[in-house]
């Protein structure tokens, strides 16, 4: 049994904030570039530009319920995706920069970008390992505050979050018997609109074990260190240290135990006992299943997973309970391009190649790639998380079925200075996402859409619900070109300051070059 990928944190004091921002913005170079490397020792690399202008005319840009004021907004969006499925670097990358133009309001244009990256460098051949991730998403600041689903309406309580990651892991095998891990981890979050979620870790964990016949044995250590920047926020730390065994049924059961001691200033300055136990389910390539269940210094905390593909539908369900030590915090769901790259897997194996299919499938049927229930809220602070969500995708001939629902609870942990865990102790979201798309031609199609978020209200602090729907159509134009429309009305009760009706009309002309 090869040592827990998951043990691992260690203190080094965090990087300096202009450093890292100045990183984020050149991150889509050293992406290109890492790519390009690949590309120079032969490796299928594709690199693909485009161009996307987006009109959109909205009867309520400022989002009030008294005095709703009209706007057509212009949207220019030049971007690139990038990806290597072979050789010593692949992953990929996709970055949209869009420039907002306000017909009515010149002083409120604004630019704002969009980022998906990760990559893994094999350095040294099986033996050291590099893993990046970088992503900018637009995210809801508070869960209480005005929600929206169009990030160029007049939404102060919306910002522009970047994280970056980077994951060096070192592995080999002692002596022919044991196998070695180790892995340092830094991950940092920066939002553009304010400090909250603004949170820096580093974490180090070490691994020893191995197997003879079905039975596995592992020792692993692990510390980690999270700051938020905050005044007045303390460091988080906490380590611990954990003896495992496995028994391996058949070729497709797996059970573990663990025990040990962890540590942490959270709660506590002393160590506590921890245990848990795992159950792992692999019966074919389509059907993952796995339990995890743990007693650490804070309770309990479980991942439970479950998917199962049929020939044309996706099935997957999530439950888990575990600590977070700030940022982007609450309930999220997979992105329909998750869910149509698990769908495609019987119908083309080759990553690249499936990647490629799934992206023109959405296109072609007019549906958003990223698109997924909430984005949850922006938290600094310790907090425990809640999340379950269950999603689905029906891939018919003429006909696209995909909905997903979830369900978040996150409780402050400790003190909280900024955000919503500052006012409350809990933060209760729910939420369902159905979109139906249908084939009119080989190149056209047509579709409907709907979507509910609901944040339960606590304290003095008044809940919310936003409902959307949506209808669009969208044809190809050649090789390279797509054209769409798309209705949406949008409704959002709460108390009387987030109160609003909203309906637009939006065209967008795509290139691919």
């Amino acid at each position: 049994m090869t040592p827990s990928a998951r043990a691992g944190r260690v203190h080094r004091r965090p990087r300096p904030r202009q450093p890292l921002q100045t990183l984020l913005r050149k991150l889509p170079v050293a992406c290109l570039g890492a790519c390009g490397l690949a590309h120079g020792q032969g490796a299928p690399t594709r690199i693909s530009p485009s161009l996307t202008v987006t009109q959109t005319f909205t009867d309520n840009r400022e989002l009030t319920a008294s005095q709703p004021r009209s706007d057509a907004i212009t949207q220019i969006s030049p971007g690139i995706s990038v990806s290597s499925r072979s050789g010593a670097v692949q992953g990929f990358l996709n970055y949209v920069g869009t420039g907002v133009v306000y017909a009515r309001d010149s002083a409120s244009n604004n630019f704002q970008n969009s980022l998906a990256a990760r990559a893994t460098a094999d350095v040294v051949e099986r033996r050291l390992v590099v893993d990046v991730a970088a992503g900018i998403t637009q995210q809801a600041i508070s869960a209480f505050g005005r929600q929206s689903v169009d990030p160029t309406l007049n939404d102060s309580n919306r910002s522009e979050v970047r994280t970056f990651s980077i994951s060096p892991l070192l592995r080999g095998r002692l002596l022919g018997e044991v196998d070695y891990q180790a892995r340092l981890a830094y991950a940092a979050s920066r939002s553009s609109a304010t400090s909250v979620g603004d949170t820096s870790s580093l974490s180090v964990s070490l691994g020893i074990g191995g197997s003879y016949g079905v039975l596995g044995w592992g020792i692993s250590a692990d510390r980690s260190i999270a700051e938020q920047d905050t005044a007045g926020a303390d460091r988080t730390a906490v380590g611990s240290i954990r003896v495992s065994a496995s028994y391996r049924y058949g070729y497709d059961l797996q059970f573990g135990i663990r025990a040990g001691r962890e540590s942490n200033n959270v709660l506590t300055t002393r160590s506590t006992d921890t245990w848990g136990g795992s159950v792992t389910w692999l019966p074919g390539p389509r059907t993952q299943a796995s339990v995890q269940f743990d007693r650490r210094f804070f309770g309990h905390s479980h991942a439970v997973s479950f998917s199962h593909r049929f020939a044309r539908s996706i099935w997957t369900f999530v439950d888990s309970r575990d600590l977070s030590t700030g940022g982007s915090t609450g309930a999220s769901t997979i992105s329909l391009f998750d869910l149509y790259y698990q769908l495609f897997a019987s119908l083309e194996p080759n990553p690249a190649l499936r990647e490629q299919r799934v992206r023109e499938f959405l296109r072609l049927n007019g549906l958003d790639p990223t698109a997924q229930v909430s984005s949850g809220f922006l938290s600094s602070g310790n907090s425990i998380n809640r999340r379950q969500s269950l999603s689905f995708a029906i891939q018919g001939v003429h006909n696209s079925i995909t909905a997903s629902a979830f369900a978040g609870r996150t409780t402050r942990l400790g003190a909280a200075l900024v955000g919503d865990l500052a006012q409350v102790d809990t933060v209760r979201q729910t939420g369902l996402t159905l979109a139906w798309s249908y084939r009119l031609t080989p190149v056209a199609s047509m579709g409907v859409g709907g979507s509910l978020q609901r944040t339960a209200g606590s304290g003095l602090q008044a809940g919310n619900e936003l409902r959307s729907v949506t209808a669009n159509w969208s044809s190809a134009l050649g090789r390279h070109g797509s054209v769409s429309v798309s209705l949406r009305h949008t409704s959002s009760d709460g108390d009387g300051q987030n109160n609003y009706q909203e309906s637009a009309i939006t065209g967008s002309l795509s290139m691919r070059f």
